[in-house]
């Protein structure tokens, strides 16, 4: 039962985050990939401590402080302000298709670290959804012909690549914390690491007023409130909730699941024409989430 109610947890952090990506990608137009982490990361901090407030916060032992600690500025500080760049320069489609190599660099880190092993029904389901994808990923590059796209695509994926060795590491290193510490409080902490790695690179790199004066506008942090609360305070959970219920590998497989969500919801907000090739990956990703939670 672990494993289903870990798998709908997981599903639904992907369905989150791609909404919050589209708000994340207009919000990129104007702000720029550290201030618009900081600013998401400031509002999960404040949302999540509300809700531990109310319901009361565990301890949390100084291990596992530290290892979610690093996981914050590992996962957060970097991996998160290399994604928001990754998605200024590829949209929201892309760059979540491009995320799909996160399961690869988690499940690899996680047989290494972890000692995780994998049967062969969720080799089958990755393999299945990590292809789907890719293929969703490949009409892109087909349509990159131009010299100077190519050389901008080729920037933008280092940007994504760099986000998925982060956030790979990040995973597996909260693996080993949420064996003891609650879903939430994990949360917070890996929030509030990742904030004040932001804060210090911004003080160290004098850009503290050009990376936050944006988020002074109303509307700029109207868009903030409402992309953090549906990708960095519910995302962030409910990914956490997966990973704490079943495997890094599977988990991050179904948290890579953005490009399904993020079909439906770019036709829906942003008219975007869905192709015949984006439509077959999908689906194809979806036979793979299936055989994962049936696994």
């Amino acid at each position: 039962m672990d494993q289903v109610i870990g798998g709908l947890a997981a599903l639904g952090s992907a369905a989150l985050f791609a909404l919050a990506s589209i708000f994340f990608r207009r919000l990129g137009e104007r702000i720029t990939p550290v201030g618009v982490n900081f600013g998401k990361g400031a509002i999960a901090v404040l949302l999540t401590a509300a809700v531990l407030l109310l319901n009361g916060m565990s301890a949390v032992p100084a291990r596992e402080a530290l290892l979610l600690a690093v996981s914050g500025l590992l996962g957060i500080t970097l991996g998160d302000t290399a994604y928001f760049a990754a998605l200024n320069r590829l949209g929201p489609r892309r760059t979540l298709v491009l995320d799909a190599l996160s399961p690869v660099a988690t499940a690899l880190l996680a047989i290494a670290v972890l000692g995780e092993r994998l049967d062969a029904a969720e080799c089958v389901g990755i393999a299945l959804t990590i292809g789907g994808v890719s293929w969703v990923l490949r009409e892109r590059l087909d349509d990159s012909s131009e010299e100077s796209a190519v050389s901008s695509y080729r920037q933008a994926v280092t940007w994504g690549v760099l986000a998925v060795a982060c956030h790979a590491v990040g995973v597996v290193v909260s693996k080993v914390a949420l064996d003891v510490v609650p879903a939430l409080e994990a949360s917070l902490v890996r929030q509030v690491a990742g904030l004040a790695g932001l804060g210090f690179y911004a003080a160290v790199t004098r850009r503290l007023v050009s990376s936050f004066a944006p988020l002074r506008e109303r509307q700029n942090l109207g868009l903030l409130l409402v992309a953090s609360f549906c990708g960095t305070f519910l995302g962030i959970w409910f990914s956490l909730v997966a990973l704490r219920l079943t495997t890094a590998s599977v988990a991050t497989t179904l948290n890579s699941t953005g490009p399904i969500f993020i079909l439906p919801l770019v036709w829906l907000i942003e008219g975007e024409r869905i192709s015949r090739r984006a439509l077959v990956g999908s689906t194809i990703a979806v036979s793979g989430v299936a055989v994962l939670l049936l696994g």
